[in-house]
C-alpha cells in the first residue's frame, strides 16, 4: 500500500506497528547477542583453561624426556631443532587446539540451522543462492589440503633455517591473500544472485522484501560458517602436523667388570665427575657453577674446592668474589680461569672416579704444574682417567696406554714406555722439542692416552666435545616488561625515535608499489559504504510499485555484484603491491641492521642484554615486526580512513539523530575493546618473557647435554624450568577468563547491526 493513501488514521497505526516491531525485533537482537556473548565467554574460557594445562604438561614432559634421550640424539639433531620443537610447534598446538576443534562443530551446527531456515522460508531461492555453497567448500577443501601442506613444508624448513622459513611464510602468505580474496568474492555472488531472483519472486508475489532478506542472510551465514570451519580445519591439521614431530622425539664399557647397563644410571652420574678440553660454565656467579654439582654445598665447601683446584687467589680478587658473574658461556673469565673453575666444580662433589679430557690444556706451564698437583692430592684414592697431549702431566699415572687409530698400540708406566722407546717415546722427545721451538707438525693429535691410578681396568669410549652455541643471559632475575625495556635501552643508548617515513626510504627502489598500493586502498575504501547504499537501494526496491520493483532491484543487483568484483580485486591489488615492497624492505633493514652489529666493538657484546641469542631473535623479530608498519596493514589504514569518513559523512545527512547514537556506542565499545586489549597485551609480554627464559634453560641445558648428565643436573634443570612456565601457565589463565574481545566485536558486527532502511514515507 502506498502511503500517500492512507489516512492519518492509517498513518498512525502504520507507524505504531512499525515502531513496536522495531523495538521487539531490537529486544531480541539484545537478547541473543548477551546469551551468545555469555555462552561464548564460558566456552572459550573452559577450552583456554584445559588446553593451556595441557601445554603446560606437554612443555614439561618434553624437556624431561629430552634430558632422557641417548647422546646420539643429540648428535643427529641441533639445539635449534629441539628449540623449534619446544617453541613453534607447542605453539602451533595451541593455536589448533585452544578453540578450533570445538568451532569445527559449531560451524557444522550453525550452519545446518541456517540452511533449514532457509529452505523452509523459500526452498527455490534458497537452491538457487547455495548453487554456490557447493563451490565454496571445494575451493575450501583444495585450501586445507594447500595450507596444510604448506605448514609441513614451512615446519621443516623452521627446523632447519630461520632466513629460509621467512620465505616460507611469505609464500603462504600470499597463498592466503588470493585465497582470502577468491571466498570474498564468492560472498558477493551468493548476494547478486539472492537479490537478483528474489527480486522476480517478490514482483511475481511469491514473496515479500522480508523473506528474501531472510534467505540471502541465512545462506550467507551458512557459508560463511563452512568458511570459518574450513580455517578451523586448517589450524588443527597444523596441530596435529606439530604433534607428530613432538611425538616422534618422545660400544660397552665396564666398570670393576661390570657393564654400565647394569648400573644405576643416575648413581652413575653421581658418581663421575668430568672436566673436559673446553670447560661449559653457565650463566649466573661462580658460586652458582660450582654449586650446580652439589646444590646442598655450603660456601666453606665452595671456597675449599677452589683452593684444591688452584682458583681461590684470582676468585677474591674480583669485587664480587666468588658471587662475580661469569658472563654467557663464561666469557668474562679467561680460558685458564674457567677450567679451573671447571675442575672445583668436579671436585665439590668427591666423585670415585674422574676424568679430565686435556683439562690442562689451555693453562701455562708454572699454573699447570700446581693444578696438575693439586688434581693428583685430590683424586687419591679415585679412580682418575686422563686424556692428555701434554704428556707431563701424565708422567706419575700408573699406567698410559697409547691409542693410534683407534687401537691400543703400547701400555706401561712412564718409564717403561720410555725403555721401550716406542711411539711414545718419540712423542716425548717432539714435545721436549717444541718446547724451544714451537712447531705444528710435531704436535702428533691422533694419539690419546689415558692414565689410572688404580688397578680397575676401564674402557674409554670418544668423549665428543661440544661447545656451546646458546647464548644464556641471566636466568634467575625476572625480566621487566619488554616496552619498558626498549624505551630505558633507547634512553640509555641516546637513540632518536624511528618513523614510517625512515622505513618507507628502504623502498626507495619500490616506492610505486607503495605509491599505488594506497591509492588502490584509498579508492577501496569507498566500497564498504557504497555496499551499505547498494543494500537499502535494494530493500527499498522491494517497497516500490509492482512496475518498478523488478527494474530497481535488478538494477541495484548488478551495482552491488561489480561492487563485490571491486572490492575483491581491489584488496587483492592493494595488498599484493605492499607485500611485496614491505618483504623487499624487511630484507634491507635485516641486512644493515646486520651490517651495523658487525661493526660494534666486542665490549658491546659482553653485556647481557646483548647475548648472541637475543640479538639474533631481535634481529628476526624486530625486523619482521616492523614490515607490518607499511605491509597491507598500512592499506588497510588508508582504506578504513576513507570508508569510515564517507559512512560518517552519509550517515549524518540521511539521519544524524541515529547517527550519533550509533557512534557513541561505537566510540565506547572500541574504547572497551582498547582496554581489554592493553590488559592482554601486558599479560602477554609477561607470559612471553616467562617462556623466553624458560626457552633459554630448555636450550642451554640441551646444548650442554653432556655437562649436564655428568652432573646430574636433570631435576635442577627441570624444576627452573617448571619454575619459569609455571609464570605463563598463570598468566595464560588469567587471559582465558578474559578473551571475549573477539565476540564482543562480532556481537557489534552481527547481533547489535541493523541495516537502516531508507524509506522516505516512514522517515521520521
Amino acid at each position: 500500500m502506498n502511503n500517500n493513501t492512507l489516512t492519518p488514521q492509517e498513518k498512525e497505526e502504520e507507524m505504531d506497528h512499525f515502531i513496536n516491531g522495531m523495538i521487539f525485533n531490537c529486544t531480541v537482537f539484545l537478547i541473543i547477542g548477551i546469551w551468545e556473548l555469555l555462552t561464548n565467554w564460558i566456552f572459550r574460557t573452559c577450552i583456554y583453561y584445559v588446553s593451556e594445562c595441557l601445554l603446560n604438561r606437554l612443555r614439561t614432559a618434553f624437556i624431561s624426556h629430552l634430558l632422557t634421550l641417548d647422546a646420539e640424539e643429540f648428535d643427529r639433531a641441533s639445539a635449534g631443532q629441539f628449540n623449534v620443537l619446544l617453541n613453534y610447534h607447542i605453539e602451533r598446538i595451541r593455536e589448533g587446539f585452544n578453540d578450533r576443534l570445538g568451532f569445527v562443530f559449531i560451524s557444522i551446527f550453525e550452519s545446518s540451522l541456517a540452511l533449514i531456515i532457509a529452505f523452509t522460508t523459500d526452498w527455490k531461492l534458497s537452491l538457487i543462492a547455495a548453487l554456490t555453497t557447493p563451490i565454496l567448500a571445494i575451493y575450501a577443501t583444495f585450501v586445507v589440503k594447500l595450507e596444510a601442506k604448506s605448514q609441513e613444508k614451512k615446519s621443516e624448513v623452521y627446523e632447519k633455517a630461520g632466513e629460509i622459513c621467512s620465505q616460507a611464510i611469505s609464500n603462504i602468505r600470499t597463498v592466503i591473500a588470493f585465497n582470502g580474496q577468491h571466498r570474498e568474492l564468492s560472498e558477493y555472488f551468493i548476494q547478486f544472485v539472492s537479490y537478483y531472483f528474489g527480486t522476480i519472486y517478490v514482483y511475481d508475489g511469491r514473496l515479500n522484501g522480508g523473506q528474501v532478506v531472510r534467505v540471502l542472510f541465512s545462506i550467507f551465514f551458512a557459508s560463511t560458517v563452512l568458511k570459518d570451519g574450513a580455517n578451523n580445519l586448517t589450524e588443527i591439521g597444523g596441530a596435529v602436523i606439530s604433534a607428530k614431530r613432538l611425538v616422534h622425539w618422545l660400544q660397552k664399557m665396564k666398570i670393576d667388570d661390570h657393564e654400565l647397563s647394569e648400573f644405576d644410571l643416575k648413581y652413575l652420574r653421581q658418581n663421575v665427575a668430568v672436566v673436559s678440553q673446553e670447560p661449559i660454565l653457565f650463566s649466573g656467579t661462580i658460586e652458582e657453577n660450582i654449586s650446580f654439582a652439589k646444590p646442598q654445598a655450603t660456601t666453606s665447601e665452595v671456597v675449599d674446592a677452589l683452593k684444591k683446584a688452584n682458583a681461590y687467589d684470582f676468585v677474591v680478587s674480583f669485587p664480587k668474589g666468588i658471587r662475580t658473574m661469569v658472563g654467557e658461556r663464561g666469557t668474562q673469565l679467561s680460558g685458564g680461569q674457567k677450567q679451573r673453575i671447571a675442575i672445583a666444580r668436579a671436585l665439590i662433589r668427591n666423585p670415585q672416579i674422574m676424568l679430565f679430557d686435556e683439562a690442562t690444556s689451555a693453562l701455562d706451564s708454572e699454573n699447570e704444574s700446581i693444578v696438575q698437583k693439586a688434581i693428583e692430592n685430590a683424586c687419591a684414592g679415585k679412580t682418575t682417567i686422563t686424556i692428555a697431549h701434554r704428556l707431563s702431566t701424565i708422567r706419575n699415572a700408573d699406567r698410559i696406554l697409547v691409542i693410534n687409530k683407534g687401537q691400543i698400540i703400547e701400555v706401561g708406566t712412564h718409564q717403561k714406555l720410555i725403555d721401550e722407546q716406542g711411539e711414545y717415546y718419540e712423542m716425548v722427545m717432539a714435545q721436549s722439542l717444541a718446547e724451544v721451538d714451537e712447531r705444528p707438525e710435531l704436535r702428533r693429535s691422533t694419539s690419546r692416552h689415558i692414565s689410572t691410578e688404580s688397578h680397575s681396568v676401564v674402557s674409554r669410549r670418544t668423549i665428543s666435545q661440544q661447545i656451546s652455541h646458546t647464548s644464556i643471559a641471566s636466568l634467575e632475575e625476572p625480566e621487566e616488561d619488554e616496552m619498558d625495556r626498549l624505551k630505558r635501552e633507547l634512553a640509555e643508548e641516546d637513540a632518536s625515535k624511528g618513523s614510517l617515513w625512515q622505513l618507507i626510504s628502504y623502498t626507495k627502489f619500490d616506492m610505486w608499489l607503495v605509491v599505488i598500493g594506497c591509492i588502490i586502498a584509498t579508492i577501496h575504501g569507498l566500497c564498504k559504504p557504497a555496499l551499505a547504499y547498494s543494500y537499502t537501494k535494494i530493500l527499498e526496491a522491494y517497497s516500490r510499485d509492482s512496475e518498478e520493483i523488478l527494474e530497481h532491484g535488478q538494477r541495484w543487483a548488478l551495482i552491488l555484484l561489480g561492487i563485490g568484483l571491486f572490492d575483491t580485486f581491489g584488496t587483492l591489488f592493494f595488498r599484493l603491491a605492499l607485500e611485496v615492497a614491505s618483504e623487499n624492505m624487511m630484507v634491507c633493514v635485516q641486512t644493515d641492521c646486520f651490517k651495523q652489529l658487525l661493526r660494534m666493538p666486542v665490549a658491546y657484546f659482553d653485556d647481557p642484554k646483548h647475548s648472541s641469542e637475543r640479538l639474533s631473535t631481535r634481529l628476526a623479530t624486530d625486523t619482521t615486526n616492523a614490515r607490518w608498519a607499511m605491509d597491507f596493514p598500512l592499506g588497510y589504514f588508508c582504506s578504513t580512513i576513507t570508508g569510515f569518513a564517507l559512512a560518517c559523512v552519509v550517515a549524518l545527512i540521511f539521519g544524524w539523530q541515529m547517527a550519533i547514537i550509533t557512534l557513541t556506542s561505537f566510540s565506547l565499545m572500541a574504547y572497551f575493546q582498547r582496554k581489554v586489549g592493553m590488559y592482554l597485551e601486558s599479560v602477554h609480554h609477561k607470559e612471553t618473557n616467562a617462556l623466553e627464559a624458560a626457552s633459554r634453560i630448555a636450550m642451554e641445558s640441551i646444548d650442554n647435554i653432556k655437562t649436564v648428565r655428568s652432573l646430574t643436573m636433570e631435576k635442577s634443570v627441570i624444576d627452573r624450568f617448571i619454575g619459569m612456565t609455571k609464570v605463563s601457565h598463570n598468566e595464560n589463565k588469567k587471559k582465558a577468563k578474559i578473551q571475549v574481545r573477539h565476540f564482543i566485536r562480532r556481537l557489534i558486527n552481527d547481533e547489535f547491526g541493523v541495516f537502516p532502511i531508507i524509506q522516505p514515507q516512514f522517515r521520521l
